[in-house]
């Protein structure tokens, strides 16, 4: 079986600000570290909404925690920027690989986990204040979810299959090299231009 040749993101510049931007706005304390601790409290968010079951919630920490773990960010042991990018990197690589093999990837894994605990089951329809509710919950501004939601919506209908917004959010962490999803967010991870 012919694997994908090996993904090495960091030498993508795009990419890189986004990557920076991001571990900037997710370490809101300024410790200079991600820990798990700290995405262990996105299901603590859904959860405090009080519509998901002790079971899916579960599901939730689970999934959100093989996602970052695959990223390098180990259990007692924080990442400081420079490794969340090189573990982002690596994970990349063997995301495009499961997607290239049409397994599910942790990042498919992880927000159908979030879509469900939310309410919003994988064969119904996602709103742009749906999208906030789910940005709110992971940390990131709910304000960024007009635009995100404008990318993936174009027909302009008001609501799409959660899997258009899943696919569009795994090219802008994914596969920097697709201009389509650039400003994404509002352009929140964009960095200063």
């Amino acid at each position: 079986m012919e694997q994908t040749a090996k993904v090495d993101l960091t030498k993508n510049k795009r990419w890189v600000t986004q990557m920076e931007t991001y571990f900037d706005s997710a370490d809101s304390k300024k410790t200079g570290h991600l820990s798990l601790e700290m995405f262990d409290k996105w299901a603590d968010n859904i959860r405090d909404l009080g519509k998901a079951t002790a079971e899916e919630i579960q599901e939730v920490r689970v999934t959100i925690r093989d996602f970052f773990i695959a990223a390098g960010i180990l259990p007692g042991k924080p990442a400081t920027k420079k490794g969340f990018i090189e573990g982002m990197s690596r994970l990349a690589h063997h995301e495009l690989e499961k997607k290239r093999l049409g397994e599910p990837t942790l990042h498919e894994k992880s927000s159908n986990a979030i879509y469900d605990a939310l309410g919003i089951k994988s064969d119904d329809v996602v709103t742009v204040d749906d999208v906030k509710v789910f940005m709110k919950c992971v940390d990131m501004d709910p304000e960024g979810a007009v635009q995100y939601f404008a990318m993936a919506d174009k027909e302009k209908k008001g609501k799409l299959p959660r899997d258009d917004l899943i696919k569009l959010e795994f090219q802008f962490w994914f596969e920097p090299e697709d201009e389509s999803t650039k400003g994404m967010y509002g352009g929140t991870y964009e960095g200063a231009e």
